[in-house]
């Protein structure tokens, strides 16, 4: 039997940000949770950091 670990988070987000999250899960046909799980996995494994003015640094190959 494997264990699968995890850490619950709680975000605020913005309307606006929800609408499109809405617009997204409906589009996709996946549960809210499922659509925002898959956005931020995608969005980490892709970038290593964000500045505060939204230039992204992108991760190696090797995802690090």
């Amino acid at each position: 039997m494997s264990v699968v670990y995890g850490v619950h988070c709680t975000i605020f987000i913005s309307r606006e940000l929800n609408d499109l999250l809405e617009e997204s899960m409906k589009y996709s046909n996946r549960s809210k949770i499922d659509e925002l799980e898959l956005r931020v996995s995608d969005h980490i494994r892709k970038y290593s950091s964000i500045s505060a003015s939204g230039e992204t640094k992108e991760r190696g190959g090797d995802g690090g």
